[in-house]
């Protein structure tokens, strides 16, 4: 799903403009994974917005952490609204949730987004659980 890389705003993949902020989309256009599929991979954060989505995305990357988006829309009832998870490589976890941690404490992303927790366990790629300890 194409997204303008200055606002955030969802884009047809034929755009050459942004119809949010008018940014010229002739050059590339960011995409956002879609679920996502590789094996080892750990959904462990929830961005308060897309904007932030892609800031943690951009912080987690220049730690050298390979990071992917996966937007979750509400089908049964369609508000626009989405739900947009941080996925990791699980040998990064405890790294990864240690940045965002230190983010929050420095007020650099908002209070708004938290992390999976489901009894103490996070959700893998597999539908198996992950235990924090």
């Amino acid at each position: 799903m194409p997204i303008c890389p200055e606002c955030g705003a969802i884009v047809a993949d034929d755009d050459m403009q942004c119809p949010e902020c008018g940014l010229n989309l002739s050059s590339d256009i960011e995409d956002i994974d879609e679920g996502f599929e590789e094996e080892g991979t750990v959904e462990f954060y929830v961005a308060a917005d897309r904007l932030e989505a892609e800031h943690i995305k951009a912080i987690l990357e220049d730690h050298d952490i390979d990071t992917t988006l996966n937007v979750l829309e509400n089908t049964s009832f369609p508000t626009g609204e989405e739900e947009i998870r941080i996925v990791v490589p699980m040998d990064d976890l405890d790294e990864a949730r240690e940045i965002i941690e230190e983010h929050l404490d420095n007020e650099i992303l908002s209070d708004e987004g938290y992390f999976i927790e489901d009894d103490d366990e996070l959700i893998g790629n597999d539908d198996e659980y992950l235990s924090e300890d």
